[in-house]
């Protein structure tokens, strides 16, 4: 496949605009929930001041010694959703789902928010809580059923 000069100008530009959306969209809700929670604010402080030196900026090494932060960053992340309604897919076959049926070629969209708010995923869903993100030992676990910040599987064009 060859696409031409134009056509990767605007690929470039998507994927310039997508990254940094998602990233001011991120840091914004950040703010507004550590505001909100004065207590989550003073333990993401805390471990901060921690690990990094007076004045130091972090560096990728210092991610393994900052589970807080990477638990306040995901549980954001599923808190609002940045891409709320996932990317749009194609049945490729007929399908029934839910006593429905879902003719092939049927474009199917999610809603990320309903599988974010979902109790059978998460425990108390509609609280802030970075905590769900570390196991018993104050680690970081990633692994989470139902974590779809940026939606999931192939992209329908």
């Amino acid at each position: 496949m060859s696409v031409s000069e134009w056509e990767l100008v605007f690929i470039l530009f998507d994927m310039f605009f997508a990254g940094s959306e998602t990233t001011v969209n991120t840091f914004t809700w950040l703010c507004c929930y550590l505001a909100a929670h004065p207590q989550v604010q003073r333990k993401l402080h805390a471990e901060i001041d921690e690990v990094l030196p007076s004045g130091a900026l972090p560096t990728l090494a210092e991610k393994s010694r900052m589970p807080y932060m990477e638990a306040v960053i995901n549980e954001t992340m599923r808190a609002c959703a940045l891409v709320n309604f996932g990317l749009q897919h194609v049945a490729n076959n007929d399908t029934q789902l839910g006593g429905y049926t879902i003719p092939q070629g049927t474009v199917v969209n999610t809603t990320v928010t309903s599988v974010h708010y979902d109790s059978r995923y998460w425990d108390r869903p509609k609280e802030f809580k970075p905590e769900r993100w570390l196991d018993e030992n104050g680690k970081f676990s990633m692994a989470k059923e139902g974590f779809l910040p940026f939606g999931v599987g192939k992209v329908f064009t």
